[in-house]
């Protein structure tokens, strides 16, 4: 059973907005806020949706300057103006759009309002902003700008406004991108100009007029989505330097949400960022997590070639990389073999290898777009064959690095389609992973007497598990999958025969309900329901809420001792105040390192990282380039790393230098971290805080639709049944899952469902 650790109990902060409603200065507001909503009356004019609600920003742009909001729901369009004499009649098309002034004190225009109020909040300084989306910029070069897409939802039934965010890249552009902006294009697609203001750069939407040669030459940017080799990213948190944390997510998000918030309370709401009290949750201790992976099944893997250039050139690739694959797995000899495809046989397991990825076949920036995917195809011939693929072409991973650094070059096909044998170091953990997907597909194709293949089954013998329209459940001996959309009524009876609990009423209702602001939910949200994840059995029903939210670090914290560490200071600051009765160094040991600053530091003043990174372990000019290698003072006080050294000028000297890496610094990152309050979790990971991180800390929730609702008794019930689903290293690879793993059963299913249908449809 799961403990919690009070002790360790953590306020940490989200992405979450909340309000008291009650605290709101209505005169200030209304004082500051004169709103109009437009009546935008699509019906009426027999306008597509989509063709509609696209143009429907680009068209207001071209009217005016104010800050707007179009709500679908309506639809309105909600303006917010200075003061009542400065409200416009708009028209389009040349139709008039109805309007009236908005009571800001209409509590149930609070989203919209809030919403509005944020396009307001982005029109004000050198964030990227639209009419219709508002984005943090991070980097910039001389093609793209990276940033941050902001969105702003709001959870009905506990008045909570949660901020999500997209990595999001801008793309300049050439002159002949400019040259094929058509009349539709000026109409209905966004482009970006850049301007500088007070000497930094800001970027904002232009309105079609804008869209000219000057403008070009200061810069005009469009979406770029790109392909996964080159998507957009930015790094969650960094501890590299001052300037790394400022271009991360969680910089961004914590330094928007207290300049919104400012902005906010300004106003009159007294909006605050919520903080949720969390603590970590243990089942069993990190080293015994080892008991929960998949058993190393010794059934030989066949190794598929279906490369391009296998096809282009027949060679001994296959037969090589089986010979390092082999090598990278320690525990078989000859686990991997090379089979030819006319020979695979029902049940077998295949490792099919290709040298590309789905991306490189669009149509348009596809280094691969002459080529043709085989993929699919495979997998449609050989439904009933437990199968994993691989890319081992090292090229893929190159390109990617070099979007990811923002460089340009060209790559060829033949380019591409040129490479090694993948090396033992870089299979060893993709061999893992694959293992383990064969042996979950396998187990999920054949679902016949489990239980010895499977860690934490046994769990599973008393709940149902329900997702993407799939049930799932484990009856002691075997595992079942059942689809509901075309079986909803032997559904409704399997679920009550097994809990107790009616599917609809207990179940799926509830959910939409959640969702839905006020009035009983349709059938078509009910349906909806059935996607969502939830945990079913005799004492309970729950939902995993998966939400846009995230928890955050403590980047104020971090950039204060970035920036003490950072800080050039006057060399004699690090010098020692006296030689004698020092508990880290001896006096020989100081001395030498007073002669050594006396004799090789070239700089009046430096900062401590320039310091250890230039006369630390050796001695460097300011390029890097090492004059003397293991020269530096390190050496002389008997330490190999800056943390003896950094306590040392912080205790002694008295500089007031911090570690920025210390856990409490990220405090949900390392394990399974538990709010009693509100049921929210996040997943972390098992091993120490590392350097960087792009993803991960995802605020979920566990509602509890039935059984015990008090906290106490869902504490319990939850620790118990909810988070040992949670301790398996074979979903996330060596790490906590961050959801019970059922669910991921379920995916897999329907992956190989999916094939099998194709096959028959075939045949």
């Amino acid at each position: 059973m799961a403990t919690v650790s009070k002790n360790n109990t953590r306020a940490v902060p989200t992405t979450i907005l909340t309000i008291d409603r009650g605290a709101i200065d209505w005169k200030r507001l209304g004082q500051n806020s004169h709103i109009v909503r437009y009546d935008v009356r699509r019906k009426e004019w027999g306008e597509s949706a989509s063709k509609y609600y696209g143009s429907m920003h680009n068209w207001y742009k071209q009217e005016s300057e104010y800050p707007c909001y179009l709500h679908t729901f309506g639809p309105h369009l909600y303006v917010k103006y200075d003061n009542a004499d400065e409200v416009a009649e708009l028209k389009h098309e040349g139709r008039p759009l109805p309007w009236k002034a908005v009571n800001v004190q209409d509590k149930e225009l609070l989203p919209q309002i809030l919403k509005l109020l944020l396009a307001d909040f982005f029109q004000v300084d050198g964030r990227f902003v639209s009419n219709a989306d508002f984005f943090l910029w991070a980097t910039a070069d001389k093609d793209f700008v990276t940033g941050l897409k902001i969105k702003l939802t709001h959870n009905w039934q506990e008045d909570e406004f949660i901020i999500s965010d997209q990595a999001t890249r801008l793309r300049k552009l050439r002159p002949s991108d400019f040259d094929k902006i058509n009349d539709w294009k000026r109409k209905n697609v966004v482009y970006y100009g850049r301007f500088y203001r007070e000497g930094m750069a800001i970027f904002k939407q232009l309105k079609p007029d804008q869209l000219t040669k000057e403008q070009l030459k200061e810069g005009i940017y469009e979406l770029f989505e790109g392909s996964l080799a080159n998507r957009a990213s930015l790094t969650f948190h960094s501890t590299k330097s001052l300037r790394a944390l400022q271009q991360t997510r969680s910089y961004l998000l914590n330094h928007f949400i207290a300049q919104f918030i400012a902005y906010l309370n300004g106003l009159g709401l007294p909006f605050e960022q919520k903080r949720l009290s969390m603590q970590p949750m243990h089942t069993m201790s990190t080293s015994a997590m080892k008991e929960r992976q998949l058993p190393l099944e010794q059934k030989p893997i066949y190794i598929v070639d279906d490369r391009l250039n296998a096809l282009r050139s027949p060679d001994d690739f296959a037969a090589c990389f089986c010979q390092v694959a082999n090598a990278a797995t320690p525990d078989h000899d000859t686990l991997f073999v090379v089979k030819p495809e006319d020979e695979i046989e029902p049940g077998d397991w295949v490792l099919r290898i290709q040298d590309y990825e789905k991306d490189d076949f669009d149509s348009e920036t596809g280094i691969l777009k002459d080529w043709q995917d085989t993929k699919a195809d495979f997998y449609a011939r050989h439904p009933d064959v437990v199968k994993q693929t691989m890319n081992v072409n090292n090229n893929s991973k190159k390109r990617q690095k070099e979007a990811e650094r923002q460089k340009s070059r060209d790559w060829s096909a033949t380019e591409y389609l040129e490479y090694d044998v993948p090396m033992n170091a870089d299979l060893k953990t993709q061999l893992e992973v694959c293992r383990n997907q064969l042996l979950l597909k396998d187990v999920v194709m054949y679902p016949q007497n489990v239980s010895p293949r499977l860690p934490q089954i046994q769990m599973m013998a008393d709940m149902m598990f329900l997702y993407q329209e799939v049930l799932v459940y484990f009856d002691g001996q075997d595992l079942h999958f059942m689809a509901v959309a075309n079986n909803f009524d032997v559904a409704v009876d399997l679920v009550r025969a097994h809990t107790g609990w009616d599917l609809e009423n207990d179940v799926l209702i509830p959910s939409a309900y959640l969702r839905k602001y006020e009035g009983m939910p349709d059938a078509k949200e009910i349906d909806g329901a059935t996607k969502r994840p939830f945990i079913i059995s005799r004492d309970f029903v729950w939902e995993i809420w998966e939400g846009n939210g995230r928890v955050l670090n403590e980047d104020a914290v971090i950039r204060e001792r970035l920036e003490a560490l950072e800080q050039p200071r006057p060399i004699k600051q690090y010098y020692p105040p006296q030689l004698d009765n020092n508990p880290l160094f001896d006096r020989q040991q100081l001395q030498a390192y007073t002669e050594f600053l006396d004799r090789e530091v070239r700089q009046s003043t430096i900062s401590f990282v320039d310091l250890k990174t230039q006369y630390g372990n050796h001695i460097k000019d300011e390029r890097g380039t090492i004059l003397v290698e293991n020269g530096g003072f390190f050496s002389l006080l008997g330490i190999h790393r800056a943390k003896k050294y950094r306590e040392y000028l912080k205790g002694w000297v008295g500089l007031p230098l911090e570690s920025v890496r210390e856990d409490h610094l990220f405090p949900v990152y390392k394990g399974i971290w538990y709010a009693p309050d509100t049921n929210h979790y996040v997943a972390g990971v098992k091993d120490p805080n590392t350097e960087e991180q792009e993803r991960s800390h995802t605020l979920r929730r566990i509602v509890v639709h039935q059984g015990d609702q008090s906290r106490a008794g869902a504490q319990v019930q939850i620790a118990k049944s909810f988070f040992p689903l949670l301790e398996v290293n074979f979903i996330r690879h060596k790490n906590y899952t961050v959801m019970p793993f059922p669910f991921k059963l379920i995916e897999i299913w329907q992956g190989t469902e999916q094939f099998t249908s194709v096959a028959n449809l075939a045949d």
